[in-house]
């Protein structure tokens, strides 16, 4: 990510920067997750605007809020290519609008992510997940 760094609230989830390649540590705290999701940007990049229909280009870090555990990363493997409308609803609605070298800190409840869990990465039911994600690159998918 390369921008403007923003303080986020108080009350949500820290993120500790381990180094240029190196996964982020999340802090999550205890008590409730939010019900809503929440879309927060650590950096603000200078690119152009995330729209719906872009492919993307992320490094990516993934928490369980009950786990307070890391599930899946991949800043080890390098950065992965996607196509926002076809990920998540909680990426969806959350990165749109982001700028291209943004770090956003995405909590997603399972309604917005994998309310009946997921096999790959090990995802449980009803687990809200707490993800770091630096985008990278957008261009138009269509």
């Amino acid at each position: 990510p390369d921008g403007e760094p923003v303080t986020p609230p108080k009350d949500l989830p820290t993120v500790k920067d381990n180094g240029k390649g190196k996964a982020p540590t999340i802090t999550v705290p205890d008590g409730k997750a939010p019900a809503k999701l929440v879309g927060q940007p650590l950096i603000k990049g200078t690119g152009p605007k995330v729209k719906k229909t872009d492919g993307i280009v992320v490094n990516y870090t993934a928490y369980g809020w009950k786990s307070k555990k890391e599930l899946v990363q991949n800043y080890a493997t390098g950065p992965e290519p996607g196509t926002l409308n076809s990920l998540i609803p909680g990426w969806q609605k959350g990165l749109v609008g982001q700028p291209v070298g943004s770090r956003v800190l995405l909590i997603v409840p399972p309604s917005e992510g994998y309310p009946k869990g997921n096999e790959s990465p090990s995802i449980p039911a009803g687990e809200t997940l707490v993800y770091v994600v630096d985008i990278l690159f957008a261009s138009d998918a269509q």
